[in-house]
């Protein structure tokens, strides 16, 4: 879970959990800043509890980065039968003999709370930097791989899953140049559930191979294709240029007119015989039946004389 630096991949902040292995956007909730929850709860610990509540079950792991890492966090995941493992910044709580203990590079060092079940390990990364990763399921720090601990090693494979899914969505985005605030949030929502899709559809068994750009280009089609359609088949109000436009695109004929009466267009503009001589209003719309031509003020499908016949 973690919390974008910036804003414009989305179109709004969000705090997200996802699945460590496909990538899968299991859950978001929107950030807008600090005072915006009511609730005394920190935070990390109020935004974890929560994206985590329709997914509790035994022996799941949260990863987590050292924002919502804590020690309340970790005592109420295990008694919602789940683990925590993060990073953690130094608090008051942690001992002093293990953030101040002199160490080479490379070199680390692990405590264990006998008393809340957590074990902290502090590891020398760069001459002037130590990280510490806390854990309720890891209670036996092995070396495996040079000098990172199996804690250290399964932190490194399970972190990266909400900044994959951050990636993904800003290599390829629908969002555009917007002032307003509802039709950014929705372009945030459409990247989402489009990159979504794509992880679903990559896992079921018998898929079609498709990359992510192909995938995409085939969703937006689909998507829009009805409603493309019904606005063809009104075509008495759209624009000329957009109707070639979707039947260009969708590779569908023009309909043809849904009733003989439908008002027809010529190629100049003629006096309406219905107004008034001394108004002069000249239109290019025809009758539907009689052909004669006729102004906005009295077409309906048909003039108002063939109405009455």
């Amino acid at each position: 879970m973690y919390i974008p630096n910036k804003p414009a991949k989305y179109g709004i902040k969000l705090v997200m959990a996802c699945d460590a292995d496909t990538f899968y956007m299991c859950n978001a909730i929107p950030y807008l800043g600090k005072g915006t929850t009511n609730t005394s709860t920190p935070l990390g610990e109020y935004f974890t509890l929560e994206l985590t509540r329709p997914f509790r079950k035994a022996g799941r792991i949260v990863t987590t980065d050292n924002w919502f890492t804590s020690l309340p966090l970790a005592k109420a995941l295990r008694e919602r039968g789940m683990h925590l493992v993060g990073t953690i910044c130094p608090k008051p709580y942690l001992p002093t003999v293990l953030l101040s203990t002199p160490m080479e590079l490379g070199e680390s060092v692990a405590t264990y709370n006998y008393k809340d079940k957590v074990t902290v390990l502090c590891q020398r990364v760069k001459p002037t930097k130590t990280i510490q990763i806390f854990s309720t399921d890891h209670h036996n720090p092995t070396v495996i791989e040079h000098h990172k601990s199996h804690m250290h090693m399964f932190y490194n494979a399970t972190k990266g899953g909400v900044d994959t899914f951050d990636q993904i969505c800003s290599a390829l985005t629908c969002s555009r140049k917007t002032r307003r605030w509802p039709v950014c949030v929705f372009y945030g929502i459409i990247n989402l559930v489009v990159n979504n899709s794509f992880f679903i559809h990559q896992n079921l068994p018998d898929n079609t191979l498709y990359n992510r750009r192909q995938f995409s280009a085939e969703l937006a089609m689909e998507l829009a294709r009805d409603a493309a359609l019904s606005r063809l088949a009104n075509k008495r109000y759209l624009p000329r240029d957009l109707t070639y436009l979707i039947c260009s695109v969708f590779a569908v004929q023009e309909p043809e007119d849904e009733s003989p009466d439908t008002p027809k267009r010529s190629e100049k503009r003629n006096r309406c015989p219905l107004c008034p001589s001394s108004s002069n209003v000249r239109t290019k719309l025809l009758c539907g039946k009689c052909h004669k031509p006729v102004c906005n003020s009295h077409v309906n499908y048909t003039c108002d004389q063939c109405q009455l016949k």
